[in-house]
């Protein structure tokens, strides 16, 4: 938190507010705490995500996938990627950056949560 301390600035005596380190990060980004959470969902489901993708190959051809599957499924990965972003930049414009990011992760974390259980 702040503290206030006696700062020498060119010989002159100032009372001042002195700022940890940690609060001059969440300054200079203007971090709120919700968008910190938000964050911190976001990173932890993408490493998921991203974890779980390295094996996916290996698990399509242990269950008799051949190599254009494969590249099928990482071209259309990738197109998808690519196609979703244009329709997400246009809301996230009209209906605000931090509005639509709070509504695209919950989503997310539905969507996922139910293709958890389907699979289960």
């Amino acid at each position: 938190m702040f503290s206030g301390q006696i700062l020498w600035v060119a010989g002159i005596v100032r009372v001042g507010i002195v700022m940890s380190t940690t609060n001059k990060i969440i300054h200079f980004f203007a971090l709120k705490q919700s968008l910190v959470a938000l964050l911190a969902m976001g990173v932890l489901i993408g490493l998921g995500e991203k974890m779980a993708e390295r094996f996916l190959p290996i698990y399509l051809l242990a269950l008799g996938g051949g190599i254009m599957t494969i590249g099928l499924l990482n071209g259309m990965d990738n197109l998808l990627s690519a196609l979703y972003s244009f329709p997400g930049g246009y809301l996230s414009d009209r209906l605000g950056m931090i509005y639509f990011a709070i509504c695209g992760k919950n989503l997310g974390v539905i969507g996922k949560g139910r293709m958890t259980s389907v699979s289960l």
